[in-house]
């Protein structure tokens, strides 16, 4: 995913928002037609993006200044630089191709930041799925598996507190 200053594109986003009086999150999806050279709107969606977190690595971090307005609070300064961010799987498999076959393609940060500063999203996501495995196989029931995940939960958590 490529993050880009692009005035074209900040334009016919501003007049979208406009002509539509928005107010609040939105994602808008824009194509660039090629042959008649311009940028047209695809849709709109009042929701944040499933690529919101990669938005955070170039800079733009919409959920806090969505908090802060709903405080009443003004935004900062809302810089952000050109970036390249991928997620951690492909991320992890471009470095592969690279040390394996010398292959290489430049990307600026991957969603791996994330899952190291704040690894509870990610661990849970990924014990949800080999639990939903083991369920299958009948090797566990819901109940015990609810129950030693929290109680070994609260003792990382409890770990930490010390």
């Amino acid at each position: 995913m490529e993050f880009l200053q692009d005035e074209a594109v900040y334009s016919v986003v501003q007049e979208v928002i406009e002509k539509f009086n928005w107010s609040g999150v939105v994602n808008i999806g824009l194509r660039y037609d090629k042959e008649t050279n311009q940028i047209n709107l695809i849709e709109m969606n009042p929701r944040f993006w499933a690529s919101v977190s990669a938005s955070i690595f170039a800079g733009a971090n919409f959920p806090y200044y969505s908090c802060l307005l709903g405080l009443g609070q003004e935004l900062p300064e809302i810089t952000y630089t050109n970036k390249i961010v991928i997620r951690t799987s492909p991320a992890f498999k471009m470095i592969m191709r690279k040390v394996l076959l010398r292959t290489y393609q430049k990307f600026d940060n991957t969603y791996l930041e994330l899952n190291i500063k704040d690894p509870v999203p990610t661990f849970m996501k990924e014990f949800y799925k080999y639990s939903i495995k083991l369920r299958r196989n009948g090797s566990v029931t819901s109940v015990n598996l609810w129950t030693s995940l929290t109680n070994r939960f609260s003792s990382l958590v409890n770990l930490g507190q010390r």
